[in-house]
């Protein structure tokens, strides 16, 4: 292990396991948050705006899924999802 691997104690051939972080709405309105990460910050130059991550958020709304889209959860979402 070398120093830098030391410092961090991350030794290089370790990985990070993958997260999906996901926001799940219950509103009975439509959803008029931020979606992406870029719009949660007062940029005074768009300059900047490449050092922010291009982070999507995956939102799981009700609101917005249409009948047919409740054949397609294979877990129990769908009955809270179809309330």
């Amino acid at each position: 292990m070398n120093q830098i691997e030391k410092s961090v104690d991350f030794p290089k051939g370790d990985k990070l396991n993958m997260i999906v972080p996901a926001v799940v709405y219950w509103g009975a309105d439509e959803w008029d948050g931020f979606r992406s990460v870029e719009e949660m910050f007062y940029l005074k130059d768009e300059v900047y705006l490449k050092f922010l991550p291009k982070y999507t958020l995956n939102l799981v709304s009700p609101y917005d899924l249409k009948d047919e889209d409740f054949s397609k959860f294979n877990t129990n979402w769908v009955r809270f999802l179809n309330l």
